[in-house]
Parts: structure tokens; C-alpha cells; sequence
């Protein structure tokens, strides 16, 4: 079944044809062509504000790369240098999976 009586797109059927006509009738267009379709885009409301949470979202993945960083730093730091604590699995996976945690953070402040 063909899609109709959809925005931007020519009505495929009768019953089409006049659903879009009485959308253009109730939205004030009396002098549309219905043949064409309805294209209308939605008007921003008088009281929009723009506002952006990007400032916040890059300073939160900054101090969490820093963080993760300083973490994981300091306890492969211990683990090496310190005898009694000792070098477990945890620490062998840790390794090669902390670039892909920092990788996260970092290509979202870049987008």
C-alpha cells in the first residue's frame, strides 16, 4: 500500500486528496493546491530560548578522563613498585582496555 495523505508528499487517493485539503483549509491556506500536498514545517514558539548543555557535557568527560587517568596511573604505579601488592588479571586487562575508556570522553568533546 502507497503512503498518503502524508506531510510533504502528493495525496495517492481521493480520501487523501481530502484530508489534505481540509488540513490547508484549517491551517488558513484557502488558496493551496491540495494536488501538491501539505508542506509545512513547525514554527518555534515566541518563548523559545536556545540553551546549550555543551559546556557542561565537555568539562564532565574532561575531569572523568583525568580521573580515570590518575586512577588507573597510580594503581599500575603501586602494583609495580610496591612487593606486596600483587600483579592480578585485573591489572593485565587493564592495560589495553584504558585507551578505549578515555577514547569515549574524548571523541565526544570532539564532536
Amino acid at each position: 500500500m502507497a503512503e498518503s495523505a502524508t506531510f510533504n508528499k502528493p495525496p495517492q487517493t481521493q480520501e487523501a486528496y481530502w484530508v489534505v485539503k481540509a488540513i490547508l483549509l484549517i491551517s488558513g491556506l484557502t488558496t493551496a493546491n491540495p494536488e501538491h500536498g501539505v508542506h509545512m514545517s513547525p514554527t518555534r514558539p515566541h518563548s523559545y530560548r536556545h540553551e546549550t548543555r555543551g559546556p557542561g557535557i565537555i568539562a564532565g568527560n574532561a575531569i572523568s578522563i583525568v580521573a580515570m587517568l590518575a586512577i588507573t596511573v597510580t594503581r599500575l604505579y603501586l602494583r609495580w613498585y610496591i612487593p606486596r601488592l600483587k600483579w592480578g588479571a585485573d591489572d593485565a586487562f587493564m592495560v589495553p582496555v584504558i585507551p578505549l575508556v578515555v577514547a569515549y570522553p574524548a571523541l565526544q568533546i570532539s564532536w
